[in-house]
């Protein structure tokens, strides 16, 4: 039975681009992305901060450790190759370190607010995504 075991689901559309987004039931949910225009789905990822038209900013989550070496991702949704950039970021070790993360509206820049270091200091920072 198509949907047996899924906890939540939902779509979001934005122009020609469907969020479908997949509750696990344990905080964590699979976002797959389909562009009605090209008839094409993305690579499934969780821990997404913030989408754009054409970029996706996610935690990549080491499955060794998984509180450290974790990184901010930003890569184009359909297709790594046109742009990927990781950054690493000094995050406190809690689950869910990121505060508020928004693509500027030129798809520029990333402004990421995010606990730094031990005393979960609250930090700002504008990510550069200029080639």
């Amino acid at each position: 039975e198509i949907g047996s075991g899924l906890v939540g689901s939902e779509m979001c559309i934005r122009d020609s681009i469907i969020d479908i987004g997949i509750g696990m039931g344990t905080g964590i949910t699979i976002h797959k992305y389909y562009n009605a225009n090209e008839n094409t789905f993305s690579e499934e990822f969780t821990n997404v901060l913030t989408n754009s038209d054409k970029l996706i900013a996610y935690i990549d989550v080491p499955k060794e450790n998984p509180l450290e070496n974790r990184k901010v991702v930003v890569q184009n949704i359909f297709d790594k190759s046109l742009f990927y950039e990781e950054f690493k970021l000094d995050f406190s070790n809690v689950d869910t370190p990121v505060i508020e993360a928004e693509f500027s509206k030129d798809g520029a820049s990333l402004l990421l607010t995010y606990l730094s270091g031990e005393k979960q200091t609250q930090t700002s920072e504008i990510l550069d995504l200029t080639v």
